[in-house]
């Protein structure tokens, strides 16, 4: 691991600086190797020192790319090691990542299905649906004339994360080695989880099978500050699930994306209704059992009353951000159902005796 880490020293030297810009020069000279990369430590943002140390960390982490915004979206579920303002300040991480050059889009697109985009598309939106740290999505026509939504990865992505990750354990290693208190934390462990794949189903004599069933009603809750891919990525989520989706909108709110979801939907998507109703209204309707699941688009535009109505009726309301990973946002609407079978006791495995299985971990 360290040979692999000493032939990205150039990358490791760019690290430390970003590290420093960010105010966190003392620290880095804490360790043994810092010293020996830099006699004194780079100097920092003026303006980034201003700022608290969460939100430095997590605009640190923005900063230095893919590897380390999914690193920091993982942080920003663990509320049992982290304080609520390292968390909140964590959770601007899941909002949009920076913008790919459309010119790498093209040689993306047309590199990975041998084409030009004039032959591929009859139209492709320049401007990018959505951007994630991995990848980036564009609205687009096909020849067919039908209208799509083009994932696109980053370039080098895969490269780019191996050679970090590698940085990433050994930092840690260095870390913990070098700061008492880093040890407290843990941070090895964390940096292992995060670069292992994991197969939870495969156990010695047990077949484990998990499957996911759509939540059932879901209210889209629309408010005035939701965005056009707020609303359509929650109600297209949730369609997809197979769950009954309402698309809920306060009395008196014009909602031009509703409207244009209405337009394109009307289709392929009779499931989808929509209602305007007044946050008692809403309330009224989970007290009485009507709604399963409401889904907000952030935390602040969820309504204090809607809140104590979900919590008094024992129902889930959700307002995270919306994620542009379609596979994180999907997750809100649908329930896990998991079914072990034995097939054996005390050892004996009876006429699976000599199938091929992954050792107990």
């Amino acid at each position: 691991m360290v040979g692999v880490a000493l032939r990205d020293l150039n990358r490791l030297r760019a690290v430390a600086v970003i590290v420093a810009k960010h105010g966190f020069g003392p620290v880095l000279m804490r360790i043994p190797l810092a010293r020996r990369l830099f006699e004194r430590p780079p100097e920092g943002d003026r303006a980034l020192g201003e700022l608290s140390t969460p939100v430095r960390f997590a605009k640190l982490l923005a900063a230095l790319g893919p590897t380390y915004i999914k690193l920091g979206q993982i942080l920003s579920m663990r509320k049992d090691l982290l304080a609520p303002d390292w968390i909140a300040a964590l959770e601007t991480l899941q909002d949009d990542a920076p913008r790919l050059p459309f010119e790498a889009i093209r040689e993306q697109v047309e590199a990975g299905l041998g084409g030009t985009l004039q032959d591929l598309y009859a139209s492709f939106d320049e401007t990018p649906l959505a951007t994630a740290s991995i990848a980036q999505t564009h609205r687009a026509r096909t020849r067919d004339g039908d209208e799509v939504v083009v994932k696109v990865q980053r370039p080098g992505i895969e490269t780019t994360m191996r050679s970090d990750l590698d940085l990433l354990y050994l930092a840690a290693q260095i870390l913990e080695a070098s700061i008492d208190e880093m040890q407290i934390f843990g941070v090895v462990p964390v940096i292992e989880e995060f670069g292992v794949e994991h197969d939870h189903f495969r156990l010695v004599g047990q077949d484990n099978v998990r499957r996911y069933l759509p939540v059932g009603a879901v209210r889209v809750r629309v408010h005035a500050a939701d965005t056009a891919f707020d609303v359509f990525a929650r109600a297209c989520a949730a369609q997809g699930a197979g769950c009954r989706v309402v698309v809920s909108t306060p009395p008196g709110l014009e909602s031009p994306a509703v409207r244009r979801l209405e337009d394109l939907t009307e289709s392929w998507a009779g499931a989808i209704e929509f209602v305007e109703e007044s946050d008692t209204q809403l309330a009224l309707a989970i007290q009485g059992g009507q709604v399963d699941r409401v889904r907000y688009a952030a935390p602040d535009r969820a309504s204090l009353e809607v809140l104590q109505a979900g919590n008094a009726a024992n129902g889930c309301i959700v307002s995270v951000p919306v994620s542009a990973e379609g596979r994180l946002e999907l997750l809100w609407y649908l329930r896990e159902q998991s079914i072990s079978t034995d097939y054996h006791r005390y050892g004996n495995l009876g006429l699976r005796a000599d199938e091929a299985r992954a050792e107990a971990p």
